[in-house]
């Protein structure tokens, strides 16, 4: 605060976020995501082989690829708008979302229809 009650400019603590730093913390939320999605795969791929042998490291195998792909999406396009903000251009920000989105959601379809699968054999087996 100001000597005039107005609230300063400065790097306090109470500053509000700047563009870029609010274009961090979504790219690192989607590379926290990504690596979850990558681990969680594996770990059940580790828990599956016990019972289904080599063929549960297909669950591994597509998890990375999705983790992966996540992980190369956000990247490449925090890359373009920070570079964008750095010449002083306009940028579009980290849009494009809905590709992680779709990716996201076929995935979790994929696990979903699977994990049915496999309750269905366990009951009528």
């Amino acid at each position: 605060m100001t000597r005039t009650g107005a609230p300063s400019q400065g790097s306090g603590p109470f500053r509000p976020p700047d563009i870029f730093d609010i274009h961090t913390l979504t790219v690192l939320a989607w590379r926290r995501t990504a690596l979850r999605i990558a681990l969680i795969a594996v770990a059940g791929a580790q828990l599956l082989a016990l019972v289904y042998g080599p063929a549960a490291y297909t669950l591994a195998v597509v998890g990375l690829v999705v983790g992966l792909t996540l992980h190369l999406s956000v990247s490449r396009r925090y890359r373009v708008a920070a570079r964008q903000m750095r010449e002083g251009r306009e940028h579009a920000g980290l849009g494009g979302a809905r590709f992680r989105v779709a990716v996201l959601s076929v995935f979790a379809g994929i696990i979903a229809v699977a994990a049915l699968a496999w309750m269905l054999i366990e009951a009528f087996a």
